[in-house]
């Protein structure tokens, strides 16, 4: 399974003077977008990811957080359960590893 990229990067290096709109259609496929990192105004940022939704090229995944998945004849690919997870609650861990909890609990 091929990981998900972290499009924070490749917004800032193309998004100096693009649109918003622009920026949400030259994204690569299989990645996560934030609407706060789309350049532009609030109304710009809405009204592209509107557009673009509408198209067909990006799925909603919760509030402010959007998926431009693979195109087929059946429609746009969705994201795994894990790779939504990943994104929305990070890689960092937070508590202790599993092991220790088994050589506590028996």
């Amino acid at each position: 399974m091929r990981a998900t990229k972290s499009v924070h990067f490749y917004l800032i290096e193309t998004a100096r003077a693009a649109p918003p709109g622009a920026v949400l259609r030259e994204l690569p496929e299989r990645t996560f977008v934030r609407s706060s990192d789309l350049p532009g105004s609030s109304s710009a940022r809405r009204n592209a990811r509107s557009h673009v939704a509408i198209a067909g090229d990006l799925i909603g995944v919760r509030n402010g957080l959007y998926y431009k998945g693979v195109k087929s004849r059946f429609g746009m690919t969705r994201p795994s359960s894990r790779e939504v997870a990943r994104e929305v609650l990070g890689v960092e861990g937070v508590g202790r590893r599993v092991s220790a909890q088994h050589a506590f609990w028996g």
